[in-house]
């Protein structure tokens, strides 16, 4: 085992929705939305969330069949990514047509609190086994590791902060007192990037805005801005990294990051899922060899062209590889992070 003078930090960043939850959540969010319209009487009611989708797909088969070169002529990553940042203006457009619907008008903290109690309660949203105790381990780690730097977050294009926050939160109280304590420590020091509903702005800071804000995080290029900005956190004075950057992620959404990445895993599913497949599929016409966790790869090929990506079916099979391949200290005897120094 590689000795804490030796290790390095560990900066964990995780997607939300498909990597830390099983399925998307997008449409809770806009559940507490209609909620609260109705608890207000809106008169007409918001558009219905089915056509406000729906006007997305016809946006993006629209941009996809104008776009050149087609998806079987794209070939690079440099390709790709450009195709994948294009999608920022379908973004914002179906943004601005939620906000315009008046579907999250004077939506409050409040209102997001009882869509996520409600929706855990029913495993309408399920995150996924053993995250929990792969963030412990690496906040454990990152403590006792002699040099600085090193976190745990959350990077993710999800509309709402808050929401991801308080099914993080709530999902905690299913624990049992002394494992809640044990986790609030690391949970109080993740940090969550995504971007928040105007009224959940107001409500937090007394400023009035008209778009979704905070981070502004749209697009797979957003997400990477992001990712390289707490990685340079941990730079040294000769401007190197003292620490080592794990993305997990499960869509395209998320290439860059996962090659931007020191070790990249993509989150796959048996069977995968669509945002799954569609992923598997561009590493595939990239060539990006994706490799499952026990491949005995080094992190990073030195002879192709993109590095090597892993695969995982969950959380605890990448916290058993991190600590077999020495990543993260590991203390045998109590089958535990370290937790002295």
């Amino acid at each position: 085992m590689a000795s804490l003078e030796q290790a390095k930090p560990v900066h964990l960043i995780l997607d939300f929705d498909g990597t830390l939850t099983k399925k998307d959540t997008m449409h809770l969010v806009a559940e507490a939305g209609y909620s609260r319209q109705k608890e207000l009487h809106r008169m007409p009611p918001p558009q219905p969330w089915n056509e406000i989708v729906e006007a997305y797909m016809a946006d993006f088969q629209k941009h996809s069949d104008s776009y050149t070169p087609k998806v079987s002529e794209r070939t690079s990553v440099a390709q790709e990514v450009a195709w994948l940042n294009s999608l920022e203006l379908i973004e914002k457009a179906s943004i601005a047509r939620a906000l315009q619907a008046g579907i999250f008008e004077d939506v409050r903290c409040s209102d997001i609190s009882k869509v996520v109690q409600a929706a855990l309660k029913e495993d309408r949203v399920q995150l996924r086994n053993g995250w929990r105790e792969l963030c412990s381990s690496v906040w454990h780690h990152n403590r006792q590791c002699r040099s600085t730097g090193g976190s745990l977050s959350v990077l993710s294009v999800n509309w709402s902060t808050s929401f991801i926050q308080q099914v993080l939160d709530a999902s905690m109280q299913a624990t049992s007192p002394e494992q809640g304590a044990h986790d609030s420590t690391w949970l109080s020091n993740l940090r969550i990037y995504a971007n928040e509903l105007p009224s959940i702005v107001q409500e937090m800071t007394g400023t009035r805005s008209e778009k979704l804000e905070h981070q502004e995080i749209r697009t797979s290029g957003d997400k990477v801005k992001v990712l390289r900005d707490i990685a340079s956190r941990s730079k040294d004075h000769q401007g190197l990294s003292n620490a080592l950057v794990l993305y997990v992620g499960d869509s395209s959404t998320d290439l860059e990051c996962l090659l931007a990445a020191d070790i990249g895993i993509c989150i796959r599913d048996q069977p995968m899922g669509s945002g799954q497949k569609d992923l598997a599929n561009v590493c595939s016409r990239l060539g990006i060899d994706v490799r499952s966790l026990d491949a005995q790869v080094a992190l990073r090929s030195t002879d192709k062209e993109y590095p090597v990506l892993f695969c995982a079916r969950d959380f605890p099979e990448i916290r058993d590889w991190f600590l077999a391949q020495n990543l993260i200290a590991f203390d045998s005897d109590t089958n535990s992070t370290e937790t002295t120094g």
